[in-house]
């Protein structure tokens, strides 16, 4: 995804297809093709150095593409750190390659030059080539910044209603119902909205109970502390019938609203005429009320993650993993605005982006030594900031 410094998205796509002459080449198909028995790749030579020779390709296919958007649109590259966000022993091969792409991708940004530049006086020629970054030395001592290159930590970014910032900022997992009556009781309000018909959860953070992003002492710089969660959004579930005789179930996209409503029915809480939710929940202080404890907190869970997964979708096309925020102005991916990411996926790739933005914008503040290293909360200062929830609202109304 590339952007300009105001977040509007000025191109976006994916390497998974690149153009080759006349045809695109679906390299993402080819390399599943190649490599669906890994047991037998390993035990032939000629196929491992034949799946190694296509990534080799592949890869000088994707640097190519990437340094002609980089002149084109004049811009810098934000790249995920994996020093500090990758999880070594579940993402070994992954991170080799990423790895291997960023050595490529730095080593071909110390001298850019491209064929077609014929005079010398042009940049880009051979004799005139760029030079974008410094020279490789490892992955480990690349800092923050080398040359146009910039690093973030994209656990977090991906994960951000790109519209309001929110971003999953409490973790609470049934333990008891003693424990469910605590949390429930440091909510701001519980209620059922009739005029809107949704179930709206307000709380605050350094006030409610459950675990925090961040310890008390921290969420106290949280400038944005208020939140209201609304359950008019869709989420994703494993659903086990009697008919699944393997026992995995089917995947099913409900409406939390929905759910909620049948859950409180068969409880015999009356949400339509006392449509304070928190005080009936502090009124079932039972051993027998426990299931409704449980199922209302996973309820709760389920509103706050953001990205969902349909399976009855085709697994490349964008309503496949999307975004569906619980927070006014419910942005959803499937709605396909033109500024706007229209997948999850590019709901990453695009808050990868605006981390660039404010590192430009620290950048842009300090005339000498900055410190560019993006934390959660400088990213939430950032993205929660009312000046840049103002500006990304307007883009759905474009």
């Amino acid at each position: 995804t590339i952007t300009d410094r105001n977040g509007n998205i000025l191109d976006h796509g994916s390497f998974d297809t690149i153009a080759a002459g006349e045809r695109n080449i679906d390299y993402h198909a080819i390399l599943d093709t190649r490599t669906e028995n890994l047991e037998k790749v390993r035990e032939s030579w000629s196929e491992a150095a034949s799946i190694k020779g296509f990534k080799a390709g592949y890869l000088s296919q994707v640097l190519h593409k990437i340094t002609q958007l980089i002149v084109q649109y004049n811009a810098i590259v934000v790249l995920e750190n994996l020093n500090r966000g990758f999880k070594r022993d579940r993402y070994k091969i992954e991170k080799m390659e990423y790895k291997q792409f960023e050595k490529a991708l730095i080593e071909k940004l110390n001298y850019l030059a491209f064929k077609n530049k014929k005079s010398r006086l042009e940049a880009g020629h051979y004799l005139n080539a760029y030079q974008l970054a410094n020279k490789f030395e490892s992955s480990e001592k690349a800092g923050i910044q080398n040359g146009i290159l910039f690093y973030a930590v994209a656990s977090y970014a991906a994960m951000t209603d790109p519209v309001t910032g929110f971003i999953k900022n409490v973790y609470a997992a049934y333990e008891s119902v003693e424990k469910c009556l605590k949390l429930w009781a440091s909510f701001d309000s519980i209620i059922y909205n009739p005029a809107r018909d949704r179930f709206e959860f307000t709380y605050t953070l350094g006030k409610i109970a459950g675990n925090g992003m961040y310890t008390r002492k921290d969420e106290d710089k949280i400038t944005k502390r208020q939140w209201t969660l609304c359950s008019c959004v869709v989420r994703t579930r494993y659903a086990i019938t009697a008919l699944d005789r393997d026992g995995e179930g089917k995947q099913e996209i409900y409406c939390v609203t929905d759910e909620l409503k049948k859950m409180f029915e068969n409880a015999k809480v009356d949400y339509r005429g006392n449509p304070d939710i928190g005080m009936a929940l502090l009124g079932r202080q039972q051993r027998t009320d426990a299931a409704l404890h449980q199922a209302c907190l996973y309820f709760f869970n389920a509103i706050m993650n953001i990205r969902v997964t349909d399976r009855a979708k085709a697994s490349q096309a964008d309503e496949y993993s999307f975004i569906h925020s619980p927070v006014e102005p419910f942005f959803d991916s499937r709605q396909a605005w033109k500024n706007m990411p229209a997948s999850s996926d590019a709901n990453g790739a695009y808050n990868m982006a605006r981390t660039g933005i404010r590192m430009l914008l620290e950048i842009d503040k300090h005339a000498s030594a900055v410190d560019l290293a993006t934390t959660k909360l400088d990213w939430q200062e950032y993205a929660q900031s009312a000046a840049v929830v103002k500006a990304q609202t307007a883009k759905l109304h474009k």
